[in-house]
């Protein structure tokens, strides 16, 4: 039987939320009946693609977003050489209006933009002239689209509009992970000591890229009150990104560095999840539905979040406390020290919570083969 080709466009595959999904996304799909091909807007190898290829992807380079006409050669060229392809899965928010275009241009029956995010709370990072852009765009995914897909009812209203359940071509799929990489037996030292972390240290963990909307200066304000509580109290971060600079300043300016790990990108988050991290912490001023959320709870970590994030992300049984930033940093270390205490990894089920729920990526990927079928 012919394969099913979808070709998943995305910005990067720098570790992040989307990018981790659709790594467990290849690993569970049926590669004997799905090929999945990645354009990616990164003019530069980024840390997931070997695996990619080695689960039998093509990774497609197309760095010209900011030069239309180029990028549509580029992509109508890639469409040529390396299709047909049944199925386009556009994962650049606004920007998949364009692709889209594209992708009806070049006959693919099978368009899907999908939202991960939202721009309701964005007004702080907002150009002059991008309402008028992303409202063209919107307009484009409204006539090109034959499906659209959203992580959570907020990036579903802002890319597809405020009456979106009234066109069933838009969906929620939640973005899932695969739940036996965070499942607990027994603790070890050994990832601990790695890090130059004792075993009874309080470990706070924080995955997110280093981006104005993850607000880790909060992070850090927030960490220097728990300190005062907890002095031996550690923060370790994964991630990479613009703002890394002035955390590591204000590392400095606070005198706090020796008691920070900045891991950078790092490919064993669920083992750092499972083994090192007591209580996850996310203090975002915006967010879609933020996968490292799950992840945490997958491996059975409190935590404690922004009241920007959305329930839509809470798994039955966890343990999650909700502050607003306004509750200020004092509020936040106090509330990080309490759920630390209570947690250790002392009293773990073996069995993820995530596992059977709309986050277990086996849910996601029957529901994306059944839509990709559909081509």
């Amino acid at each position: 039987m012919k394969s099913i080709r979808v070709l998943h466009v995305v910005g990067s595959l720098r570790p992040g939320g989307v990018e981790t999904w659709l790594l467990h996304l290849l690993r569970r799909i049926d590669r004997s009946r799905f090929e999945l091909d990645f354009l990616v807007h990164d003019a530069t190898p980024c840390l997931l693609e070997p695996e990619l290829v080695a689960l039998g992807a093509r990774i497609h380079r197309c760095p010209h977003v900011r030069r239309p006409a180029r990028y549509a050669a580029r992509f109508g060229r890639i469409l040529r050489e390396h299709g047909p392809f049944d199925a386009v899965h556009s994962h650049v928010h606004a920007f998949s209006g364009f692709v889209l275009g594209l992708a009806a241009r070049h006959r693919v029956p099978l368009r899907i933009a999908h939202s991960h995010t939202t721009t309701e709370r964005r007004a702080f990072l907002r150009a002059p002239w991008r309402s008028f852009y992303e409202a063209a765009m919107r307009r484009a995914i409204g006539s090109l689209a034959t499906h659209g897909l959203a992580c959570a009812e907020a990036p579903a209203r802002d890319l597809f509009g405020p009456a979106w359940q009234a066109d069933p071509r838009w969906q929620i799929l939640h973005c899932g992970i695969e739940p036996a990489l965070y499942e607990v037996s027994a603790r070890s030292a050994l990832a601990r000591a790695s890090l130059g972390l004792g075993e009874k240290e309080r470990v706070v963990g924080h995955v997110g890229n280093f981006h104005a909307v993850k607000n880790h200066p909060f992070l850090l304000h927030a960490f220097a009150a728990l300190l005062e509580l907890e002095p031996e109290a550690a923060l370790v971060c994964v991630g990479e990104g613009p703002a890394l600079g002035d955390v590591r300043a204000e590392l400095r300016r606070r005198g706090i560095a020796d008691r920070v790990r900045l891991l950078g990108v790092r490919r064993d988050v669920p083992a750092l999840m499972r083994e090192v991290f007591d209580v996850f912490v996310l203090p975002s001023r915006l967010e879609g539905l933020p996968l490292a959320l799950v992840e945490a709870q997958a491996a059975q970590l409190p935590c404690v979040v922004s009241d920007v994030v959305t329930r839509e992300a809470d798994v039955p049984g966890s343990t999650i406390v909700r502050l607003p930033l306004a509750s200020g940093a004092g509020a936040w270390g106090r509330a990080i020290l309490d759920l630390a205490r209570r947690s250790g990894g002392a009293g773990r089920a073996a069995r993820s919570p995530v596992a059977g729920t709309a986050f277990d990526i086996a849910t996601g990927a029957e529901r994306l083969a059944a839509l990709y079928s559909g081509a």
